[in-house]
């Protein structure tokens, strides 16, 4: 009778436990959920403040982002830290010339002068000159626009399925 008590105190305890854990997870993404919204509400006032109006749109999550970005005459990003990021290649894809910070997998994708602009991370003076840059040279935009599509290409998914059977049937 001792044990099966003490079985079933145990139980309970592991019941209480998980409750108080699963607790704890629901209050971190409530907290997340907040600290994502305090962070657009920040964002909001301080695109008000500036006065940018419909020059400077936040357009949250888009399904249809590479329409958009087939619209536009440059790609910017300001990364701290990144990999390889998709939104890189999908630019490349539209063919626009990049301002970027030489962060990550970036370099890699993005050659300095040839499909786009390359600065140091924490740079927001220099991201901003480059883009001005950018901005006032059609010639230079067109010449890496194109550059960009032939960059491109090196990331489709087809290509390098070609080239992994090719290898394979070599050997």
């Amino acid at each position: 009778m001792k044990s099966r008590d003490a079985a079933i105190r145990m139980k309970r305890f592991q019941i209480e436990e998980r409750r108080r854990q699963v607790g704890q997870i629901e209050t971190m993404i409530e907290e997340f959920g907040r600290m994502v919204s305090d962070l657009d509400m920040e964002i909001a006032a301080e695109h008000r403040r500036l006065g940018l109006g419909d020059r400077f749109r936040l357009l949250g999550y888009r399904p249809d982002a590479t329409r958009v970005l087939a619209g536009c005459d440059l790609f910017a990003l300001s990364s701290r830290f990144e990999g390889l990021p998709v939104a890189l290649m999908e630019a490349l894809a539209v063919g626009l010339p990049v301002v970027s910070t030489a962060v990550g997998g970036i370099p890699d994708a993005v050659t300095a002068e040839e499909q786009g602009l390359l600065v140091p991370p924490g740079r927001p003076d220099e991201l901003a000159a480059a883009i001005r840059t950018l901005v006032a040279d059609p010639d230079t935009r067109a010449r890496m626009s194109a550059a960009a599509l032939d960059r491109a290409a090196d990331f489709d998914a087809r290509r390098a399925t070609r080239h992994v059977e090719r290898v394979y049937l070599r050997s």
